[in-house]
């Protein structure tokens, strides 16, 4: 059997590099998810604004040109 020591320094870099890893890992998918909601909210209101009589065209162009 082979022995080797290990620097107990190294194994706590390597953990709190994978700590640090990790917590960018979850924002960007907490960025992700944001995104997607506030793309599927918009998609759900412009049907719905879609669906309105045809006097609220002008209205409904105007809310979709907005930025």
């Amino acid at each position: 059997m082979i022995e080797e020591t290990v620097d107990l320094r190294f194994l706590a870099k390597q953990g709190q590099k994978i700590i640090e890893d990790m917590c960018a890992f979850r924002q960007e998918v907490s960025e992700v998810r944001t995104l997607a909601l506030q793309t599927y909210e918009y998609s759900r209101r412009i049907e719905r604004l879609s669906r309105l009589p045809s006097k609220w065209n002008s209205v409904v162009a105007s809310l979709t040109c907005r930025r």
